[in-house]
């Protein structure tokens, strides 16, 4: 489910990239740094409510021009991109449903066979079913990052993050197509100001040279890194690592000791002596700062963020196997219980992708879309296994409606940008090229619907032939009632 709910967001953002632009700024706790003035070339300071100092925020504007001929080699590309949306999106709408149906099969089916285990006692007649288990979870033993001496107790998981002061480069593009003669000026933006990254910020290619990282004054002293817990319980039962992985309600409610910076390890202490500057070190809730000044925050200085995962109420459905948990191969108990079909209309899932298209972008959608063969449902909180189930179902529809949203709103993209080039040839006129354009996205939109209805349609009488003849039916009737209603009253008013 995650790796389906990963691939159904990008194809989300792919739609919207267009619409948004990221504007985030990490900063200190309780640090409240003034939203930047988009001036040009003006520069402003971030300060933040304690007076902290900081590295300046600036803008540099230049102007490019772009002729028709650029412009037409431009709709060409944009055209072949509207064609591998079109080729990509009607698998994605087509394995979408089955993946839906074969989801909902599978849930149904757990609802039906999972047997209700209790943390404190070992049911052996439960070995190797799959049961359900809540209660609150617990580990003995504290997770210890050794390299800075800080230990986090009853945790599943603790993190340590490193993240360095650094410039940043955020380019903001406007286009402005010409009048006349089918050319556009584009004006562009770069923003440059100061942010905590996790991971080196590559300014190679940055347009005001001088605003480069290459020369920063540190170091990362080390890497970013988690400890899990090996010896999770719960109640008399244990928790597999899987399953340990899978909480992921992390917390920054942590206090790091002020004893540990005087009682630093060792290796932490000559790392830290490594640095080319003399750093001041301090710690602010659940950070350290290693930074060039105290009080004024500098392009180069350093934080070390901890997280950890509280011990806390979890629900589990999964195998019982012993006094842990293992997945559950849902499909093969489906398959012996149906005789060797884990649907009456998906039998044969993994060749039926030469029914939509017979390409390979349909097999690698298929294969990201295909659903998981096994059970291992970790939740972090005391639910019920109705609650779990019901949890399973809503996440199931959320994945199908965005599926659908995606599908359609970029197979409608696809179509409009087929007509990129005719768009272009009409923007000797810039009038009439916007006029077009819009009609013409209109046009798509509504055509980018009905195909996605159709390839929907279709889908159902594959994969739920039963429901999607049953809607058909009632479809049918009630077009047919109001075709009846309408001739009678056509004939009524001849007979007046």
């Amino acid at each position: 489910m995650k790796q389906i709910t990963i691939f159904l967001l990008a194809l989300l953002g792919l739609s919207l990239i267009s619409l948004t632009d990221a504007k985030v700024l990490k900063g200190r706790k309780n640090l409240k740094i003034h939203k930047e003035i988009e001036m040009t070339p003006k520069s402003e300071t971030l300060i933040d409510s304690s007076l902290i100092q900081t590295e300046s925020a600036q803008s540099y504007t230049t102007t490019s021009s772009k002729s028709f001929g650029d412009s037409i080699k431009e709709s060409f590309i944009s055209c072949l991109i509207g064609v591998l949306l079109i080729v990509f999106m009607i698998p994605v709408l087509w394995f979408n449903e089955r993946r839906n149906v074969e989801q909902k099969k599978i849930i149904q089916k757990v609802e039906k066979i999972c047997a209700q285990a209790s943390p404190d006692i070992v049911d052996e007649t439960l070995e190797g079913q799959l049961v359900h288990c809540t209660g609150t979870i617990e580990n003995p033993e504290p997770l210890t990052d050794d390299q800075f001496g800080i230990n986090a107790l009853n945790s599943a998981k603790f993190r340590r993050t490193i993240e360095v002061y650094q410039i940043q480069e955020r380019k903001e593009t406007k286009e402005k197509k010409d009048q006349f003669g089918g050319g556009s000026t584009t004006e562009t933006t770069y923003h440059y100001r100061p942010v905590w990254s996790q991971e080196r910020i590559d300014s190679q290619n940055f347009y005001i040279q001088q605003h480069r990282n290459d020369n920063l004054n540190c170091k990362f002293i080390t890497n970013n890194q988690t400890f899990i817990a090996e010896n999770i319980l719960l109640g008399k039962r244990t928790l597999a690592k899987t399953q340990i992985e899978k909480l992921e309600n992390w917390s920054s409610e942590f206090k790091i000791p002020e004893s540990t910076l005087a009682n630093l390890p060792p290796a932490a202490c000559a790392a830290i002596k490594e640095l080319d500057w003399h750093p001041t070190t301090y710690i602010e809730d659940n950070m350290i700062y290693i930074v060039q000044q105290k009080g004024v925050l500098t392009v180069g200085d350093i934080r070390i963020v901890y997280t950890y995962v509280p011990c806390d109420h979890v629900a589990i459905i999964a195998s019982q196997t012993g006094t842990t948990f293992t997945p559950y191969d849902i499909k093969k108990r489906i398959k012996e219980d149906e005789n060797g079909c884990l649907h009456s209309c998906t039998a044969g899932l993994d060749g039926c992708c030469n029914i939509v298209c017979g390409c390979s972008c349909c097999q690698c959608v298929n294969f990201v879309m295909k659903t998981s063969d096994t059970v291992e449902w970790v939740y972090t909180s005391n639910m019920t296994k109705k609650e779990v189930i019901d949890a399973e179902l809503s996440t199931n529809s959320i994945i199908t409606g965005l599926a659908r949203v995606s599908g359609i709103l970029l197979l409608s993209i696809g179509l409009y940008l087929l007509f990129s080039p005719v768009i272009t040839l009409l923007s000797f006129i810039k009038f009439l090229a916007d006029v077009v354009g819009i009609v013409l996205f209109v046009v798509c939109l509504l055509v980018g619907i009905v195909i996605g209805f159709i390839i929907i349609a279709l889908a159902w009488l594959f994969y739920r032939p039963f429901l999607s003849l049953g809607l058909m039916a009632l479809a049918g009737g009630i077009i047919g009632f109001f075709v009846i209603l309408n001739s009678q009253e056509s004939g009524a008013a001849k007979l007046l």
